[in-house]
């Protein structure tokens, strides 16, 4: 995954309602934060796998961001 999505990908988290975040499953928290990012960019298969890996990893810590933002 290079800079550039990663970027994108924490600015498209960014936006999201802490109310979701915090409510939603990981799984579907996951396939929106894709969803949404895939609105600003194109990605192949192999960006998509390692977006959700990526994502998969880090759903704690986006939620704790969002419950102390």
């Amino acid at each position: 995954m290079n800079s550039t999505i990663l970027r994108l990908l924490w600015s498209t988290i960014s936006k999201i309602q802490t109310e979701t975040i915090i409510d939603w499953s990981d799984t579907k928290l996951t396939s929106y934060v894709i969803e949404r990012l895939q609105q600003e960019i194109l990605l192949s298969s192999h960006e998509r796998e390692k977006v959700e890996s990526y994502l998969n990893t880090k759903t704690m810590l986006i939620r704790d961001l969002a419950e102390y933002a």
